[in-house]
Parts: structure tokens; C-alpha cells; sequence
């Protein structure tokens, strides 16, 4: 018997091409929409298939430097999907020597990977998914006069620059002098135009759709909530070290690293068993800091270093003032861990159930919600629980299904236009 396909629902079926500068989330958005049959393509930077890792003098100078060659090996992807240029990070690297700010290289190294993009194509695409205007303004507008929908990852709070500019102000000895009132202005006349030419936003967390209201042409019916996934992490419960109190994460002012440590001054009054480590890399700088004297140290740490640190966390603590949705919590919680968190850190954490959530910028809340959890042993079993529940609602099958779902509403609404 043949079966006639409706023409609506076949022009409707999705098809997506992802553009992004970078190994972001290791090419996690491409890879989930492969797997459920609806990847046109990928386009990005500097990167490779896997299996065919570039020879002759990049090759030797990739053997000497495994961990840049793994970050930029496509994985899980037909290598005919790939498309890569070096372009991109290569006039970077060149604006970057002549001293050009960093928002305006951005746009520049946006606008040669849309250049790549549009030469090839939108390989059947209708929708094409970039991440945070990548590709460029001009060929998003190109690529929806081709018919297709843009859908843009929105992957940290857009009001960063604003933040910062302030904290630099609160702490101006913590971090090198830099002016980014002039990336402010270029990044806000950025983002209002990628709102402008986006059919869909998607947010990891409230926190973003918060950013996104502050600035001029906000559309609320444009959001779609699509938080991150596990990833490689495993759910897996520990075994805490009493008052051990685990930061992940680069050690700097826009992660709360004063107001943390802040916190672990009062803790260490209140008991010398309290210990807050903080791994992730930490400027000489920051380190000599006299504030930060009962913070330990732990510097960058490898993949089974850090997971011993997960295993024998108490708690975890995150005091961020400007994220997107700091990943890092996800593995705290699949480790069962409760969570201290700023609402800024953008986490999945429920106030009160795996975790507390605090106001930003406040020492003091910090080590009593730490002391709170750590000191009441049934309520910290209690948030363990809930902590290794949400984790099992991240999970990158999950999250995949979610994405892909949004993802091929903007294609029927296109289908049906």
C-alpha cells in the first residue's frame, strides 16, 4: 500500500544547521540533533572529525598538545557534516597582537565563519541554530531570506559586561586594569540585533532571560528554556568529608571569589575543621590576595583529580554574579552534593530542596546557608537525595529531546508561514 506524505509535514521536518566559533559544550548541540536524525550540518571553527586529525606540521604541533586536540575533535558527527575553517581564529589572533577590543574581534571572527557558512550553504537546513549571533548578523539576515528560521543559544547573561564593570569597581586591586565600557556599547548594539533578526532565543536559565529583558527590542514569546546537560558526567554518589567545601571553577572576581572568601573566613571562626577548596586556575594575583588567606588553593586540576574532588565534597559553592548556567553544579548535584548557589549562577538548584540559594554579593549569607547544610547531617541527606534526582532530569537524552522539540515547533511555524 503506498502512504502519501502530507507536503506540510515533510516541508516541516526538521533539518538544522549549527553554526559555532569554538568547541563549546564539545559540539554537544550538533551531536543531540544528529542523533535524532535532523543535523544538516555543522559549521565551526578551528576543529576535525574524528579519526582525521590534521597532518604535516599542525599534526606534530597538535601531538605535543593533546588536550587542545581532543577539545577540538568533532565526535559522533559523519565527517561529511563537518565544515571548518581557521579563519576565523586566525584573524583573531592577529587583531588581537594589534591590540583590538575584544567585542569587535568577536564580530570580525563572526563574520568570516558566516562567510564559510554562506559558501557552502544551508545544506537543506530550515532552521539554522547559531550561538550567540556566530556566523554574523549579515548572514543570519542572508540565511532567512533563504527561508530558514534562526534559533540563537543565548549562552551567558548578556548584561556581563555591566556586571563586571562594577565589580572591577568593588575590587579594583583583584584583576588587571581593563576599560569595557567600549565592549559594553558593542556587545549591547550586538545583542539587540541578534534578538531582532531571532525567531527563537534559547535560555539556559532565568538568569539569561533576565539579561535579555534589560536590553531594547526584548520579545518574551521569542524564549524557550533549554538548560544544559550531564555530559560526560556520571551520577554517582560520594563519600563527603565533613565541612569540606568544594569552588569549580576559574578563581576570579565575576565567580564571588571575594564574597567566598569572605565566607571562609567567618567559617573558620566558627570551626577550624571548615576547608574551602577551590579548584580551577587562580592568578598569583588573586592567590596573594590577604582576603583569600583561608581559601585552599588547588590550582587547575585533571579529569580524575577532579572527580576525587567531587567524591568528597560536603557541600559545593558557587557565588557567581554573571553566568549562562554554570555547568559545574550539574556535576555537583550527579555526585549528590547540596548546592550553595546565586540565583546569577544560573543552576538548576530548587531553594530548600538539593540545595540554598543566596543573594549575590553577600559573604555572610554564603558561610551561614554552608554551615546551615553542613552542620544538620539529616538535611544534608535529605538534599543529597534531591540533588541526585535533579541531576537524573539533565541528562543529555533529556535534554536532547528538549531541544530537538523546540527546535522542530520554530520548523513547523516556518512550514507553515
Amino acid at each position: 500500500m503506498n502512504m502519501r506524505v502530507n507536503p506540510a509535514t515533510e516541508a516541516a521536518a526538521l533539518r538544522v544547521l549549527v553554526v559555532q566559533m569554538g568547541a563549546r559544550r564539545a559540539y554537544e548541540l550538533a551531536r543531540m540533533l544528529e542523533q535524532r536524525g535532523a543535523l544538516a550540518a555543522l559549521q565551526t571553527s578551528a576543529a576535525w572529525p574524528e579519526g582525521r586529525v590534521p597532518g604535516g606540521l599542525i599534526g606534530r604541533i597538535l601531538e605535543r598538545h593533546p588536550g587542545p586536540r581532543a577539545r577540538r575533535t568533532v565526535r559522533g558527527i559523519p565527517p561529511e557534516k563537518v565544515r571548518t575553517t581557521v579563519l576565523p581564529e586566525a584573524a583573531g589572533s592577529a587583531l588581537r597582537a594589534l591590540g583590538v577590543e575584544t567585542e569587535r574581534r568577536f564580530r570580525v571572527e563572526d563574520w568570516l565563519l558566516g562567510l564559510e557558512a554562506r559558501r557552502h550553504g544551508l545544506a537543506g537546513a530550515n532552521v539554522v541554530l547559531n550561538t550567540s549571533g556566530n556566523g554574523g548578523i549579515g548572514f543570519l539576515r542572508w540565511a532567512k531570506g533563504q527561508g530558514a528560521k534562526i534559533a540563537t543559544d543565548i549562552v551567558g547573561t548578556p548584561l556581563f559586561h555591566e556586571i563586571m564593570i562594577e565589580e572591577r569597581a568593588r575590587w579594583p586591586d583583584w584583576e588587571p586594569e581593563i576599560d569595557l565600557r567600549r565592549s559594553a556599547k558593542v556587545f549591547r548594539a550586538h545583542i539587540e540585533a541578534v534578538m531582532e533578526i531571532s525567531d527563537l532565543l534559547l535560555c539556559p536559565s532565568a538568569t539569561v532571560v533576565d539579561g535579555l529583558a534589560a536590553f531594547r527590542g526584548f520579545d518574551p514569546g521569542k524564549v524557550a528554556r533549554v538548560p544544559y546537560g550531564l555530559g560526560a558526567a556520571s551520577i554517582q554518589v560520594g563519600l563527603p568529608v565533613p565541612k569540606r567545601i568544594l569552588f569549580a571553577g576559574r578563581a576570579w572576581i565575576g565567580k564571588g571569589l571575594p564574597y567566598l572568601a569572605e565566607a571562609a573566613r567567618i567559617l573558620g571562626t566558627l570551626d577550624p575543621a571548615y576547608e574551602i577548596r577551590v579548584a580551577g586556575l587562580a592568578s598569583d594575583r588573586v592567590r596573594a590576595r590577604p582576603e583569600c588567606a583561608d581559601l585552599t588553593f588547588l590550582g587547575h586540576l585533571g579529569p580524575d583529580r577532579m572527580a576525587e574532588e567531587f567524591r568528597t565534597a560536603d557541600v559545593f559553592c558557587l557565588p557567581s554574579l554573571a553566568e549562562g548556567m554554570a555547568s559545574v553544579t550539574l556535576e555537583a548535584l550527579a555526585h549528590g552534593i547540596p548546592c550553595v548557589v546565586t540565583r546569577s549562577a544560573g543552576s538548576p538548584v530548587v531553594d530548600g530542596e538539593d540545595g540554598l540559594i543566596v543573594p549575590e554579593r553577600d559573604g555572610v549569607a554564603l558561610a551561614e546557608a554552608i554551615a546551615a547544610i553542613a552542620a544538620d547531617r539529616a538535611m544534608r541527606a535529605r538534599m543529597s537525595g534531591a540533588a541526585l534526582q535533579r541531576a537524573s532530569e539533565h541528562t543529555l537524552d533529556k535534554i536532547g529531546s528538549r531541544l530537538h522539540a523546540v527546535l522542530a515547533d520554530l520548523a513547523l511555524q516556518g512550514a507553515a508561514a
